[in-house]
């Protein structure tokens, strides 16, 4: 009897090496849509401070300091607290038993990259920037109407395909210089 090795997996082809990520995030960005139908929030920009002071269904507790923090303009993008009131419900959302969360994340908490995805995807969801006429989506516009930090803008732009892969990067270098 010849001795073969055993085999071994091989790796996914690059079509699908990236599926998990994929469907984690298509994941959030679904829970973050439910979220803001829930709490009557799509429109924009997405009224993030109220979502946060009056969770549907109760699924937090407000955090007065969290709250305080965001009627703050010690920064000079005045939509930055916007992103961190964003950020707030989604660490909310991490830890919550939201029966909807623990079907398509399960029960570990978000990463903080999955934190910062979900922040964006509530601040800037797919639904209502693919009503943004094409004219209009540009990302100092998309940063107006939807009240964000245009590195955030973006970013979010360049997520879903808005952009140009070069463009992002030119745009973001842009708007930090």
């Amino acid at each position: 009897m010849p001795n073969h090795p055993s085999p071994t997996p091989t790796p996914l082809p690059s079509p699908h090496r990236n599926t998990r990520a994929i469907v984690r995030r298509a994941r959030l960005e679904h829970l973050a849509s439910e979220l803001l139908r829930l709490g009557d929030a799509m429109r924009p920009p997405v009224p993030v401070e109220n979502l946060y002071a009056h969770p549907p269904h109760d699924l937090w507790q407000p955090d007065p300091a969290v709250l305080a923090h965001a009627t703050e303009t010690t920064t000079p993008d005045i939509y930055h607290n916007r992103l961190d009131l964003a950020r707030a419900v989604a660490q909310q959302i991490s830890g919550s038993a939201w029966p909807l969360r623990l079907q398509l994340l399960g029960p570990h908490p978000l990463t903080e990259g999955e934190i910062e995805m979900f922040a964006l995807a509530l601040l800037l969801p797919t639904g209502l920037l693919a009503g943004v006429s094409e004219q209009q989506r540009t990302p100092q516009t998309i940063a107006i109407i939807f009240q964000t930090p245009i590195n955030q803008a973006v970013t979010r732009l360049g997520e879903l395909g808005y952009l140009a892969p070069g463009e992002n990067d030119s745009l973001t270098q842009e708007t930090t210089d």
